[in-house]
């Protein structure tokens, strides 16, 4: 049953009971039985109710309905002796043993809603809502003790013809409505709050009720099967929709008034206040009364509350600061904190006359940990490393993390010999190894430094400075400090233009592929070709792939560069079998940023399509970068070994993860790396070579080795049963137009 079906039923049941009293209004007898047998009818039904509702719930739930259906069960017991007692004396008035059972079903009611108040761990609600609930209770107690309980109190004094129990009715009252105040504002963040909304709304229905009854038997008015009974019946209908709702799939509740008295910045409790305000100047006789009292109570939990909200906004202010100021990993100061300092820091220096020093500390190889270990161990790492800087915060050293693995430190007052001192003892603390989950890391810092006023003075380019200088120690071998200068300013200025330009390179024809030849070492013939990027550009010249292939990566360029590349590799491929070398097969370097894009597979697709090419015609090139990602990549990679692509592992021999990638991907091709070559006049190198050959051998690869340079290379390999060679001694990359002649004369040679 919906909510609006539920209420509909309790109008309609209470419009006929209304109806049914009011036709028999003249009949006394018939009047007060049909009075109190109705709500021994409603409790047997919220009993039968309460019973389905504590078998379908659980836990704390289950005892919270239990302890109402025990409520409920003492409520219908006390009716029962009322209208036992109706029947055999005729006589309408409550006996010492009805009395005791409301009283216990009372007290179970009000057990049963602290319960469920503690059981409920919402503790935001309860804090959010406390003037309100207590202006409420305020309220109702000086309401009730001003217009019910001091008038009883005097009525017995004055022996009138009024039972002394007439007072406990408004204290249980008072009871039920501050327990059920406190209850109706933690409901609304429960899964459960339409059931405990109706059952608030029951109680809060049976309290008027009981109001209502004690003012008109103070008045002697009260006569049984009046409008009273009609609010008693609505209040358990109430009940009794809760215990049903309790037992259903929780729904959504969205009325008005609902949001009106749960809105944290409503005016309900200034209203109350005004109210009490109005109703003590009305009373009010030049004497203390239970509505000035009550009055003043609400003034004085205003005055307390607006002070905790002060207190409370002060706390959240120093909160949101350190949030905004501090990094929560490491409680270093954070970029924020960094780029507003440093300003002032530079703009005090620059009065005073004094040089400050711009440490960026980058930590090596911290991406490698990320990635094998996880970022659990990584954030570790960087709490580790940032309580290590910290030791030098007794130097007067100002520290930030700035983001990721880089950290920022700064020196006032230190000449450059200071900071070169400083900068030695940063790369002491990181020489012990850092532990962390049965791991023994080696982690080193790379350092750039820049000085003010010497290199800048202006914070932005000073940070630049120190960040260039910063990767050039990275680039000369890591775990080192490098000084800004102008020959790393010259380069900043070319990598910025490089970034800036590179974006239109493909639109302007600046690119351009040259290939090199690759050579059957035992007949001297063409096998392939390999094809390599260059960049022409009209002001910087030449610009070789080292120096704006990091650069296309850092920016996402590298892949419609790389999408270029393969394009103009296939048509020239094509251009080439046309004129009758019919086996030409030209290889393409692949970025691990391009096998890890997600259309790498369609855009080959789609050059066959366009262009006719057989697969067994392009070779993909790939480094070892590609085990950043090897899951991935091993998923490319096999797809694309599946439609007929070669794949080529280059530079083998120099990474550490070699032998893993030809276990996890479908390499056809081995090329070793010049370096080794270059270098088999050692015998080192030599055996080395040897390994690589014999194991490409027993894996059924092809083996290519590069940078040939010299004829003894060329005989050694040879003698190796080394497949094919690559370098100088066969062709420097050439021209497109150059490769027919090449070919003619590699055949002669």
């Amino acid at each position: 049953m919906s909510i609006k079906k539920m209420l509909l039923m309790i109008v309609s049941m209470t419009l006929s009971y209304s109806i049914i009293l009011f036709f028999v209004q003249d009949l006394d007898w018939i009047r007060t039985f049909i009075g109190i047998a109705a709500p021994i009818i409603a409790s047997l039904f919220i009993i039968i109710q309460l019973c389905r509702t504590t078998r379908t719930t659980k836990g704390e739930q289950a005892y919270f309905w239990l302890l109402i259906l025990v409520g409920s069960f003492f409520y219908m017991c006390s009716s029962l002796v009322w209208l036992f007692h109706l029947l055999t004396t005729g006589t309408v008035s409550s006996t010492p043993l009805s009395l005791l059972l409301w009283l216990l079903g009372y007290l179970c009611f009000f057990i049963g809603i602290i319960y469920r108040i503690k059981a409920i761990q919402d503790k935001r609600s309860d804090g959010q809502h406390i003037f309100t609930i207590v202006a409420v209770v305020i309220f109702a107690v000086s309401f009730i003790c001003y217009f019910f309980i001091e008038p009883a109190l005097t009525m017995v004094e004055q022996r009138l013809n009024l039972p002394h129990y007439i007072i406990i009715y408004p204290i249980a009252g008072i009871s039920i409505l501050g327990a059920n105040t406190v209850l109706f504002y933690l409901s609304i963040h429960l899964k459960e709050k339409v059931a405990i909304i109706f059952l608030t709304f029951g109680f809060f229905t049976q309290i008027i009720g009981d109001a209502l009854y004690t003012y008109q038997i103070m008045e002697d008015k009260y006569q049984v099967g009046s409008y009273i009974d009609v609010v008693w019946l609505t209040a358990m209908l109430f009940i009794v929709a809760g215990g049903y709702f309790a037992t259903k799939q929780p729904v959504e509740l969205n009325w008005k008034v609902i949001h009106f008295f749960t809105k944290a910045d409503t005016s309900f409790p200034y209203l109350i206040m005004l109210s009490l305000w109005l109703l003590t100047l009305y009373s009010y006789a030049f004497q203390l009364n239970a509505l000035s009292i009550g009055f003043s109570l609400i003034i004085a939990t205003l005055i307390i509350y607006q002070l905790k909200v002060v207190r409370r906004h002060s706390q959240l202010i120093k909160q949101y600061q350190t949030l905004a100021y501090y990094d929560p990993l490491t409680g270093l100061k954070n970029r924020t904190s960094f780029t507003e300092e440093f300003e002032h820091l530079l703009a005090k220096a620059g009065r005073f006359n004094q040089p400050v020093g711009l440490l960026v500390l980058d930590l090596d190889r911290f991406k490698n940990v990320n990635d094998s270990l996880g970022h659990q161990v990584g954030d570790q790492l960087l709490q580790k490393a940032a309580n290590r800087l910290k030791q030098l915060s007794d130097q007067g050293v100002e520290m930030y993390r700035i983001g990721g693995d880089e950290f920022v430190l700064i020196l006032l007052g230190r000449t450059r010999k200071q900071v070169s001192q400083l900068a030695d003892r940063l790369r002491d603390l990181f020489q012990p190894s850092f532990y962390m989950e049965h791991h023994e890391l080696i982690i080193t810092p790379s350092i750039g430094i820049a000085i003010f006023p010497d290199d800048a003075i202006e914070s932005k380019t000073l940070f630049k400075y120190a960040d260039a200088a910063m990767y050039s120690a990275k680039e000369s071998g890591k775990n080192d400090y490098v000084f800004f200068n102008q020959s790393l300013n010259e380069d900043l200025i070319k990598k910025f233009m490089i970034e800036s330009e590179l974006k239109h390179a493909i639109n302007r024809n600046q690119l351009k592929l040259i290939y090199q030849p690759k050579v059957k070492l035992s007949t001297n013939s063409l096998y392939g070709v390999e094809a390599l990027l260059r960049w022409e550009h009209p002001e910087l010249g030449l610009v070789l792939p080292n120096q704006f292939i990091p650069i296309a990566e850092e920016t996402g360029l590298i892949q419609s560069i790389g999408e270029w590349a393969l394009w103009e590799a296939a048509k020239q491929t094509l251009k080439w079998q046309k004129q009758g070398y019919t086996d030409m097969c030209v290889s393409v370097n692949v970025s691990a940023k391009q096998i890890e894009q997600q259309d790498l597979v369609a855009i080959i697709k789609q050059i066959w399509l366009d262009t006719g090419l057989s697969p067994s015609s392009l070779e993909l090139e790939i480094t070892e970068s590609i085990m950043q990602n090897i899951k991935q990549s091993a998923f490319v990679l096999n797809h694309l070994k599946q439609l007929g692509i070669k794949l080529s592992i280059d530079d083998f021999g120099t990474g550490y993860s070699s032998l893993h990638i030809l276990k996890e991907l479908p390499i056809d091709t081995i090329k070793i790396d010049q370096s080794l070559i270059s270098t088999m006049h050692d015998s080192r190198s030599l055996a080395i070579v040897k390994t690589i050959i014999n194991l490409g051998k027993n894996l059924n690869m092809a083996i290519v080795a590069e940078g040939v340079e010299t004829q003894e290379q060329a005989e050694i390999l040879i003698s190796e049963q080394c497949d094919y060679g690559q370098g100088y001694l066969f062709s420097h990359p050439i021209d497109p137009k150059q490769i027919s002649d090449q070919f003619l004369l590699l055949k002669k040679v």
